[in-house]
């Protein structure tokens, strides 16, 4: 089954992308630079100092089903069904070297370019479908609650730890999450459908509803948690993954770790292939990775320290995940952090409490907004602590240490040698392999394993020296910053 997923996804990657590249480019060439479209609005408002934000979907014509970013100075609401004069502007590749490239992002999220409204009517009003408009509904009123609930500082937090909305935190926590390696708790991801899992499973346990029961109404809000968030990669994987293990129990069926994380790959695939090319994914698939098959293998050498059991399992879950996504973190923000282990280890379980807390507190508040006002000082002091640990940790010299990005070449090596050392720490795991293991092992055993590594790690210098200058020349780079007459 392992290799049809496998082979699944390969094809999608080789020749899904082309063709959707195919598509784009035909689109490009197409659609005139004056335009008019009929659209819907498919989000709410990002306001910006000159114009409002919309992410709409075209309804007419060349523009049918495809998604647009709307600039417009008019207020309009989630559900509008609109007709906009504009100019459309195809969006820009990557201009400098390493640069971000807008176009290929706005690909991750099936986004065909931007529109500058000239002119936009307003024809009707709840032109989605009923389930949209009420998560969407349910969306504003949690994070209206919050705000009502909470000081500016902290309600923005939790906004952005419960649904991932980032849109008003403040700058300066955002940064000293990124330094301190906490970024990912303000990106809604698996630690995130864990938490509510379990907040959900403790909850059913503790009420009359039947095992089986609970395992559909733990699947009924996680579809729920995608719609609030948005469809998030990191918890569509997240989520998926879950479903297929509670589906597995339902069916009294062993849950296969492996198979989790490729059908869940593949249906995120399906759907959007240029997925694939998503940070928060990409950090989510490995970070996952790295805890079920790194984790194991890190706790073992840890313990070999004399360290107690429980202590070498809490620890070589960030370092495990630290080791997965190391290459990735590198190459995007050419930065690491040495206290992503202290930061990690003191906030993750203070996060489960917010998260529990934080949306048991939401729905109290629906009814009872005094009483999850009074929860609220506790969730406050906690998102205190929070920050003040990010800020401590992220103040740090060590807390950024900047390098080069890595060759691509670095990168597969580094990946191989990791896949290598997973196989080999698992391999008596492996079932019908006792002929194959017998001689992997004696093979394994002649390898002169110090040589062998100091080899690999000379061929990794070799090729990033050329990254490096070492002659103290001064040199001067010209960058386009969109600044154009």
């Amino acid at each position: 089954m392992n290799k049809t997923i496998i082979f699944a996804i390969l094809s999608i990657l080789l020749i899904g992308i082309p063709y959707l590249n195919y598509k784009y480019e035909k689109f490009y060439n197409e659609v005139p630079k004056e335009i008019k479209i009929e659209a819907v609005v498919i989000s709410n408002v990002k306001k910006n100092e000159y114009y409002n934000s919309y992410q709409i979907k075209g309804k007419n014509s060349i523009f049918k089903n495809k998604k647009f970013i709307l600039y417009t100075k008019e207020n309009l609401e989630f559900g509008d069904k609109v007709e906009i004069g504009g100019e459309f502007s195809n969006p820009d590749g990557q201009r400098n070297y390493r640069g971000f490239n807008y176009k290929k992002y706005l690909k991750t999220q099936k986004i065909y370019g931007v529109i500058k409204a000239k002119k936009v009517t307003i024809v009707s009003k709840n032109n989605l479908n009923f389930v949209l408009i009420f998560t969407n509904n349910i969306r504003n009123k949690i994070i209206k609650s919050i705000k009502k609930i909470l000081p500016e500082e902290t309600s923005t937090l939790l906004t952005g730890i419960l649904l991932g909305e980032k849109t008003d935190l403040n700058e300066e926590i955002t940064t000293s999450f990124q330094k301190s390696s906490l970024s990912h708790v303000l990106a809604v991801s698996g630690t995130h459908v864990s938490y509510l899992i379990l907040g959900i499973t403790l909850f059913l346990n503790k009420s009359k509803i039947s095992k089986k029961s609970g395992y559909y109404i733990i699947i009924f809000i996680l579809v729920l948690f995608l719609l609030l968030t948005n469809f998030s990669p990191s918890v569509v994987r997240a989520s998926i993954m879950a479903s297929l293990v509670i589906v597995a129990k339902i069916l009294h069926r062993k849950a296969s770790a492996l198979n989790s994380i490729l059908i869940s790959l593949l249906i995120i695939l399906i759907n959007n292939p240029y997925l694939v090319n998503n940070i928060s994914l990409q950090l989510s698939y490995l970070g996952t990775i790295g805890v079920i098959y790194i984790a194991p293998i890190v706790q073992k050498q840890i313990q070999k320290l004399n360290i107690n059991k429980k202590i070498s399992k809490v620890l070589s879950i960030p370092i495990s995940a630290q080791i997965a996504i190391l290459p990735i973190i590198i190459t995007n923000f050419n930065t690491i952090s040495l206290t992503f282990l202290i930061s990690n280890i003191s906030v993750i379980p203070l996060i489960g409490v917010v998260i529990i807390l934080g949306f048991i507190t939401v729905l109290i508040s629906f009814v009872w907004m005094w009483g999850a006002q009074s929860l609220g000082i506790i969730i406050n002091l906690i998102l205190k602590t929070i920050i003040g640990i990010s800020k401590f940790c992220g103040n740090l010299k060590i807390s950024s240490i900047y390098i080069i990005t890595p060759n691509k070449i670095t990168i597969i090596i580094y990946y191989f040698i990791l896949v290598i050392i997973i196989y080999i720490f698992n391999l008596k795991k492996l079932q019908n392999f006792k002929h194959f293991e017998k001689k992997f092992l004696h093979f394994y055993s002649k390898i002169p394993k110090k040589k062998v590594v100091l080899i690999l790690i000379i061929i990794i210098v070799l090729i990033e020296i050329p990254y490096v200058n070492f002659n103290g020349k001064l040199k001067i780079f010209f960058i386009d910053v969109g600044q154009r007459r």
